[in-house]
């Protein structure tokens, strides 16, 4: 039988390069993720993914947007229901990563729930407790580079006619009639409900300054989903255009299903990038409007870098960061005093943490000790992660929780916070802050207005 390797693409160094692949695996007797990795002047790395047949589909772009990556479709899927196997899994992923021959640069995708003890329930059907997947195709725009990474499942046995009949179903299923995205369509809303209201609200905090001050807890994480109903469906691709146009510094990112479900945000978060021993994370925590003109962002500055609630609300964060990472690290580094980072609407104080690991520490060791941080969840975790499932009247899924790529270059993942969920005419919009003694009910809720006013907007078409 003919394989169609498409002809404008080298079909010998395809050929080559698969064959080169086959006798690598058969070297090391057992499997490793593979790509054909091809330039490509593709169009915006959105536009090719909404027009992409292919599920699930996904988007990540990194905070200095030097990393751009469109997925699409699934060609090893690894997830598991419980909390230490999900962790075993992207050991699993790292160490088959660290087998791929240096011609091949496959990516994977890895996501999952705030809390992994706690068995996902609506809105958030079809995501899984924990996903990890390497997309069939992957346009990835990187370092000046721009590629498709055409995913191809290799076996012991394969045959090199196998692999390159897998090569050709992928890459000629590719949709090339690339249609520019539309705008945001403008949607009326037709009702808004809070989970919980601002009654229930107002009691959980009171419940959270009780408990602080009888020492149970140093620090809570309160959050609130918001649900909107609209008149007419919402189409995700517009709506994460506008996302991406209106913030800058973030991570932005994108989960999409074929039942039309799609979870998407724009943090401003790193969990934590991991390269062979070196770790790099962060201390984002505190918060202020940033308000209109410079002298008003100033003054907002002013007062998150001098204010004792926003800075002990910091602090937690960064020496938990320190402690999480003692037993981990040969070394680690903190900056003194924290800096202002300016997103689209608000300020946050930040402050960097290094780490050098030790030899035996693994992936799975690293999202161990570091999710959830203050920053989300609060201080000690066990006591916060407990009051959060008792006072909280809603699932968290997948907000707040960890998501992340994976490269042969690294690990990156960010905390999945400023994200909301679409389906149809329906979305949820999660929102939190921190609760430390000398929180107030009423102005923590005015955060969490802030923090959902940009969606809120983009979604009634009016961003």
């Amino acid at each position: 039988m003919a394989i169609d390797i498409p002809g404008n693409i080298d079909r010998g160094l395809v050929r080559q390069t698969l064959q080169l692949a086959l006798l690598e695996t058969r070297q090391q007797g057992k499997p490793f993720p593979f790509t054909i990795d091809l330039p490509f002047r593709g169009p915006d790395p959105l536009a090719w993914l909404a027009a992409q047949r292919r599920f699930p589909k996904f988007y990540w772009k990194n905070r200095d947007s030097t990393v751009e990556i469109a997925a699409a479709g699934a060609a090893q899927v690894l997830q598991a229901p419980g909390r230490e196997s999900s962790l075993d899994s992207l050991n699993g992923v790292a160490e088959g990563l660290s087998r791929v021959p240096r011609y091949s640069q496959p990516v994977f995708f890895a996501g999952m729930p705030f809390d992994r003890a706690a068995p996902l329930r609506e809105p958030w059907r079809g995501l899984p407790e924990t996903w990890l997947i390497q997309p069939e195709l992957a346009y990835v725009r990187e370092e000046n580079r721009s590629e498709l990474r055409v995913a191809v499942q290799i076996e012991t046995g394969s045959s090199r006619a196998d692999l390159e009949r897998q090569f050709a179903e992928r890459f000629n299923g590719m949709i090339r009639e690339i249609s520019r995205i539309p705008g945001a369509q403008t949607a009326e809303l037709a009702s808004r409900s809070d989970r919980p209201d601002f009654k229930g609200w107002a009691d959980a905090v009171d419940r959270a300054l009780q408990s602080i001050a009888a020492g149970h807890l140093q620090k809570v994480v309160l959050a609130r989903e918001t649900r909107l109903d609209f008149s007419s469906d919402l189409r995700w691709p517009g709506v994460f255009r506008a996302l991406q146009h209106a913030n800058q510094n973030t991570y932005t990112f994108l989960v999409a299903l074929e039942n039309g479900t799609a979870f998407m945000g724009a943090s401003p978060e790193r969990l934590f990038h991991l390269s062979g021993s070196q770790l790099s994370t962060e201390a984002i925590s505190g918060t202020a409007f940033r308000g209109e003109g410079a002298a008003e962002e100033q003054k907002a500055a002013a007062f998150l870098l001098n204010d004792p609630k926003n800075l002990l609300e910091h602090r937690h964060v960064v020496e938990f960061l320190r402690q999480a990472l003692e037993p981990l690290a040969r070394s680690d580094h903190a900056a003194e005093r924290p800096r202002i980072l300016r997103q689209a609407r608000v300020l946050h104080l930040h402050t960097p943490v290094s780490a050098k690991l030790r030899a035996q520490v693994t992936l799975a060791d690293v999202l161990g000790a570091l999710h959830p941080t203050p920053a989300v969840a609060g201080r000690p975790k066990t006591e916060a992660m407990e009051f959060i499932r008792t006072v909280e009247p809603f699932h968290r899924g997948w907000f707040a929780g960890p998501l992340g790529v994976f490269t042969r270059r690294g690990v990156e993942f960010l905390v999945a916070i400023r994200s909301f969920l679409l389906r149809g005419q329906h979305a949820w919009l999660y929102a939190g802050a921190g609760i430390v003694p000398g929180s107030d009910a009423r102005a923590e809720w005015e955060e969490l207005e802030s923090k959902i006013s940009l969606p809120l907007q983009i979604l009634e078409g009016s961003a």
